[in-house]
């Protein structure tokens, strides 16, 4: 996989490259339910950080 969040995050598109962080949930081809659950948590999760308005 080719991490190109920072480079979408870089054209403006802030929404996309937070949507885009669901995809990372993997380690060693793995998914990680952890990770999952950190990226995707409705309140705390970094996806719902990267998102907010203010």
């Amino acid at each position: 996989m080719i991490h190109r969040t920072p480079q979408i995050a870089s054209a403006g598109l802030l929404k996309d490259a937070c949507n885009k962080m669901r995809e990372y949930v993997f380690a060693n081809g793995k998914r990680l339910q952890g990770l999952a659950n950190r990226r995707n948590d409705p309140v705390w999760g970094e996806r719902a950080w990267c998102l907010r308005e203010d």
